[in-house]
């Protein structure tokens, strides 16, 4: 592991709503960084353990990290039965890793001006909303809307 990626990992550690990281080194350089995230709920919903549309009070981030970072931001995920009906979350299939859309533009463009902690924060900030039901911002004017159904793409299942 570069040291640029260890670096980013120390940062992933130290951030204030992170509790714990786990690390998997890749053969090929990378490695994947599993992060268990405090997420900012009410007291009753703390209590309970989640938010009313299934945001968890401590959420896994999986970050995954290429051989050629920082040239490439890290692909972050979360748990494959995260509600993947909040607005912000990128299309993917059934029962894989939740994408969640923590940026306004390529990741990688806001972590090069502002550094991996911006998407830590991001990530943050998310995951807080999410629980709330606040990602989408109407007040703010007209947001680009998810299309989970629409054409030109084929997904088939042959068994």
């Amino acid at each position: 592991m570069n040291a640029l990626l260890q670096g980013a990992i120390r940062s992933l550690e130290a951030h204030p709503a992170v509790e714990s990281v786990t690390i998997e080194e890749a053969v090929d350089g990378g490695a994947t960084a599993r992060a268990i995230f405090r997420v900012n709920l009410p007291s009753r919903w703390a209590a309970a353990g989640g938010s009313p549309n299934g945001v968890r009070s401590r959420e896994e981030v999986l970050f995954e990290f290429p051989p050629n970072f920082p040239e490439s931001a890290p692909r972050i995920t979360l748990r494959e039965d995260f509600a993947d009906t909040l607005p912000h979350t990128y299309l993917h299939k059934k029962g894989e890793r939740v994408p969640p859309c923590i940026t306004f533009g390529d990741k990688r463009d806001v972590m090069h001006s502002d550094g991996i902690i911006r998407l830590v924060d991001q990530m943050s900030d998310w995951l807080d909303k999410a629980a709330l039901d606040q990602l989408a911002e109407n007040e703010h004017g007209w947001e680009p809307s998810r299309r989970d159904v629409g054409f030109n793409f084929l997904e088939m299942d042959i068994h």
